[in-house]
This record gives structure tokens, sequence and C-alpha cells, in this order.
């Protein structure tokens, strides 16, 4: 009946068109006439119980779902996994960057050098000591047999970096190589607080895997020491059938190397609607992370999110859609092109499992 409501829909355009003939053409939700008849067909003609999905898959997770669940489930899938992979693209886009300029590395060893002389500061500090009395000097002197039995010292920020740089660079390694051969107009700039903290802004335009244009956006805000206070990563890229798509993300880092983390995905089709995936999460100093988030399709349908990374990098993310009566959860490890889907029909209980390889080839969806 969904078919036969559009194509109805279809053929009352079709006809204000010819009634309209040569006179100035209307406007409908801001597209020319001839655009709405364009998107209404491309509506019309869409099977509703098809997919974004590789035929395989989708006959394996939408057996026991209906029409609606089963278009549902696809565009959450693609878009979800879409998600992960940008994430996965930010991530390699701030590796890029230190790369180009901001290595964190450099500027530490930079800082360290350009400063020696505020080290022996600290260090004529015993003036105290004199004061006590020479009965309590003895009982002092076996102070450096009670440092092993100190608590260890914290890893500072740049440490905690410094290790979650590292763990990423292996992970994505060939990605990373890839990207960094690829990477064209590379522009670099460094604006001084004057607050001892550092701007960096890397842009660089990246081909990705189909040849299409992306332009990578990296700002950091850097401490004395080299440590990343804030970062701020953007994606631009073109989609499939005219999408326009910008994936943002944003850190503010405390200095115990956790972090707050807000992400965001913007999918602007080619009639002008827009799709938002967004999560809210907190990242912990060992890499793990949780959170919740939506995905605010289209037509204003919100699907619920919520996101947990444990310290290896396996994401798991289960979306929520009680419209259509399904709950998708999508497992997968960072920098990886396979992940897990599970399907379960909140109708009748029904739980469906698949892998979709070649996660990279999957765009957010047209619906």
């Amino acid at each position: 009946m969904g078919s036969i409501h559009r194509l109805a829909g279809l053929l009352s355009l079709t006809v204000a068109v010819a009634v309209v003939g040569c006179t100035a053409m209307p406007t409908i939700g801001g597209q020319s006439l001839t655009q709405a008849v364009q998107t209404a067909a491309d509506l019309s003609t869409a099977d509703p119980s098809s997919t974004d999905l590789p035929s395989d898959v989708s006959s394996q997770l939408n057996s026991d779902l209906g029409s609606d669940q089963t278009a549902a489930m696809g565009s959450i899938v693609s878009d979800s996994i879409s998600s992960l992979t940008a994430n996965d693209a930010i991530n390699v886009s701030g590796a890029l960057a230190d790369d180009f300029g901001t290595t964190v590395q450099a500027l530490r060893a930079f800082e360290v050098r350009a400063t020696p002389s505020t080290q022996p500061s600290p260090t004529p500090n015993p003036s105290p000591r004199p004061s006590a009395s020479p009965s309590a000097r003895p009982s002092q002197s076996p102070s450096p047999s009670a440092s092993p039995s100190a608590s260890p010292q914290k890893p500072s920020l740049g440490d905690v970096q410094k290790k979650r740089g590292d763990e990423l660079r292996k992970k994505a390694r060939k990605d990373l190589e890839k990207k960094k051969g690829a990477a064209q107009h590379v522009d670099h700039k460094v604006v001084d607080n004057g607050d001892g903290t550092k701007n960096h802004k890397v842009v660089m335009q990246v081909p990705d895997k189909k040849g299409r244009t992306q332009e990578h956006s990296v700002e950091k805000k850097l401490a004395a020491d080299g440590s990343v206070l804030e970062s701020h990563v953007t994606i631009k890229t073109p989609g499939k059938n005219g999408q326009s798509i910008v994936h943002k993300q944003h850190k503010v880092f405390n200095q115990d190397g956790s972090a707050s983390v807000t992400h965001t995905s913007k999918v602007t089709r080619k009639d002008g609607k827009v799709k938002t995936i967004t999560h809210q999460r907190t990242q912990n100093a060992d890499g793990s992370e949780s959170g919740t988030g939506t995905i605010t399709g289209y037509d204003g349908t919100v699907v619920t999110i919520t996101f947990t990374k444990d310290a290896t990098g396996v994401v798991v993310q289960t979306a929520r859609h009680e419209k259509a009566k399904i709950v998708v959860e999508i497992t997968k490890a960072e920098h990886e092109d396979t992940a897990t889907v599970k399907v379960t029909n909140l109708k009748t209980g029904k739980v469906s499992t698949t892998t979709i390889a070649h996660c990279g080839d999957l765009e957010p969806s047209d619906r």
C-alpha cells in the first residue's frame, strides 16, 4: 500500500506539472516542481522492503521482519557502521595531523630544550630540613628505602596520549600510510595563545577509497609540554546519490588522560533533508568509552543509541527503534573492516545474527 500511495502522489505531481505548463514554476518544500517530481519518482520506485545492505546480508537479517522493519533495520545498520568507520577515519586524521606538523614528541622535546634553566630552581628546597633537630636526621636517612614502597607516580597527560597514539598507529598502520601518501594540499597554521598554549590547525585533502576528495580539518590546542588539551576534527565528504556528509568530533581532555567526546555525523540528502547521528561519550584514560546518542532520520524519527568501547578498542553500539519495534546491535573493533550485526524483532522475540565484511563500503542510508 505504501508504494501505491507514493505512486498516487507522484501522479498528482505529474498532473500539476502539466497544468502549470509554461507559467512560473512553484516550489514544494524548497524544491522546484521538477526536483519534487524527481524525488517522488525515486521514492515511488524504491522497494519498501529493500535495504542498503548486500543482499546476502539482508536476507540473513530480515527473514522474520515486516517490510517497514526491514527498511528501518537496513538504515540503522548502514548509518551506524558508516558512523563507526568515520570515527576510525577521525582517529587517523588526528595521527596524520601529527605527522604533518603537530607531533607531540617533537614539541615536548622542543619545550625541554628551550627551558632547561627552569629545572634546577625547584631543587634548592631542602632549606626547611636544617630546622629539624639533629636527632630527627638519622630517621630521615632511610628515606631512599621508603621510596619503593611509595605509590608509583601517575602518568602525565602527555604520556597517556603518547601511549594511545602508539597503539593507534599499530592498529591503523596500513590506512595511515595509504592516506599519508595520498594527502594533498596540506596547510598547517600555528597560533600562539600567549598563555603557554598553542593552537595547531592542519587542513588536508584526502581521496577516499572510491577516489572522491574529502576535506579533513584537524585543530588541536596544545599545552606547553605538547600534550593535547582539546581537539576538533571535521571530515567533509561526498556520499552516494548526491549526499553531502560532514563528520565532526570534539574532545576535551582531563589531566588524567580521560576526555569528554562529542561525535556528530550530518547527512544532507540531495532534496535538502537532513539526517544526524550523534554520540555523547566519556573516554577513560585506558581508551575505553561509554555513552549514548541518537539517529534522527530525514522524517524526524528518533532512534536511541547506547555506545561502549573496551580498552582493546572493541565497540558495541545498540540502536533501538521504538516505532519499528527492532533493536540492532553492532560489534566492531576499531580499524577493522568487519562487524557482527544482531537484530532483535521486538514483536516476535526472534534474533538474527550475521557478519558484514567491507564495512568501509557502507554509506549512510537515503531513507
